[in-house]
């Protein structure tokens, strides 16, 4: 369809989208430079599930076409609301409808504003893909990260990476330990509870939950879990990996504490690499934000990049309030995750 120049300069307005739109809603984060597999419907309403929240597709129609949309996990307490991304869910910025960028990154301030006065507490993190959001006075930014591996090829990758990741791999590798997509996800959810326990939280979703989950995830086509494994099946690392037309994205992950100097966490990573440079030459490390977890990614070269989170709080004691809640349920086991 072609964009006429009325198109171009006419406002639009931002309202909740009904469930019904969901392959509308696909169809233009497909189409955005802006969008991500995080932003696919199947994966927010598979993430919604897991974890009980509600998913809010809030979206900007233009002639009946949907143009423009941010995605936002909702939970609600009273009067009090709380909107922000999903679990293991690192954006949920805007997307776009090409050709229509600028007069809708013109009427976005307008969407902030209903937002920040629709709900108690809001945060919108961009996408590093793209421009970020200007957002109004009253919305304050905190810088997150993430590496991105891109172009190239993955004897490339090889080289560039650190001799001390080259090192793991190779110990690894003399081990016998290997890697290979499985179904399933008992034995990854147990590890993945231990990383939890290890820091005093709990696990938000039963381990029947997370398989269910990971059973979904495969069946959209959005990603698969990669294990890696000792000689006598001994699970040493597990991630889940998606994957959209544009690049690879390294989701939830987690290493035994009494493997991890196997070097399976290294190999594990070098094998979906490997496996994603197949088809693409991207692939999203999934966040830097936790200085440990850096570390590790920084030793495959990719390059750094830093996006914005927007966090809107509507007024001093809702903030307060909300960040209580949050941290109770981290320790109870009902929201342990950022």
């Amino acid at each position: 369809m072609a964009i006429t120049d009325a198109a171009r300069e006419s406002p639009v307005e931002f309202k909740e989208l009904p469930d019904r739109a969901d392959d509308e809603w696909d169809r233009l984060v497909c189409a955005s430079s802006q969008g991500t597999v995080y932003h696919n419907a199947c994966w927010l309403r598979a993430v919604s599930r897991l974890t009980g929240d509600t998913v809010v597709l809030w979206g900007a129609r233009h002639e009946g076409r949907l143009v423009a949309g941010v995605p936002l996990r909702v939970r609600r307490k009273g009067p009090f609301s709380d909107a922000r991304r999903g679990f293991a869910t690192p954006y949920n910025g805007a997307v776009l409808q090409p050709g229509l960028e600028r007069p809708l990154r013109e009427g976005l301030p307008r969407a902030l504003r209903e937002l920040a006065q629709r709900f108690s507490h809001c945060a919108i993190a961009a996408s590093p893909f793209a421009a970020p959001l200007e957002a109004d006075t009253g919305w304050r930014a905190r810088s997150r990260a993430t590496y991105l591996l891109r172009g190239g090829t993955a004897d490339a990758v090889w080289t560039g990476m650190t001799s001390q990741v080259r090192n793991h791999i190779r110990v690894a590798e003399k081990a016998g330990v290997t890697v290979a997509v499985e179904p399933g996800g008992a034995d990854f959810y147990r590890i993945y509870r231990e990383v939890f326990e290890g820091q005093g939280l709990f696990v938000p979703f039963s381990q029947e939950a997370f398989v269910a989950f990971l059973a979904t995830v495969r069946t959209e086509g959005l990603g698969e879990v990669y294990a890696a494994r000792t000689r006598d099946g001994a699970l040493c690392a597990a991630s889940l990996v998606l994957r959209d037309e544009r690049r690879g994205y390294h989701s939830l992950s987690a290493s035994h504490r009494e493997l991890k100097k196997t070097g399976a966490a290294s190999l594990l990573v070098w094998e979906i690499i490997r496996e994603l440079y197949r088809t693409l030459d991207a692939f999203d490390f999934g966040g830097a934000n936790v200085p440990q977890i850096a570390r590790f990614k920084s030793g495959f070269r990719g390059q750094l990049l830093e996006y914005p989170e927007y966090i809107h709080s509507r007024s001093l004691w809702e903030k307060a309030l909300i960040g209580c809640a949050r941290r109770v349920r981290s320790l109870t086991g009902t929201g342990a995750y950022d």
